[in-house]
């Protein structure tokens, strides 16, 4: 299994963990969402509608780029789940969300 795959997995085992503050579930369980939408939306308009150079310039970039810091603030926000901490996870899970939406408004019809 990838180290995205697994990072990915975590996220979402992670929404339903009684363990984790509810406002981090809720959150994790919003960036689900959209990560779906995101994820079939690739598959199916994506990769037939744009160029090799737009998929790989624009949308796979910066997805990896919001996949990056949501990464580290999980990792942060696990080694020490402080207010702070929590604060950066949830600004990084938003922002994920966020440019995931507009890749997809963007390149939408």
């Amino acid at each position: 299994m990838s180290l995205g795959k697994e990072f990915q997995e975590q996220l979402v085992m992670a929404a339903t963990d009684p363990h984790v503050p509810a406002r981090v579930r809720s959150a994790l369980e919003a960036w689900r969402a959209v990560d779906q939408r995101f994820n079939e939306w690739v598959l199916r308009e994506a990769k037939v509608r744009l160029t090799q150079e737009q998929l790989i310039n624009d949308v796979v970039e910066q997805d990896a780029d919001g996949f990056d810091a949501t990464g580290a603030a999980w990792l942060n926000y696990q080694a020490q789940p402080t207010p702070e901490n929590e604060a950066v996870l949830l600004r990084a899970l938003s922002d994920w969300s966020e440019t995931q939406t507009c890749l997809m408004q963007k390149y939408t019809g």
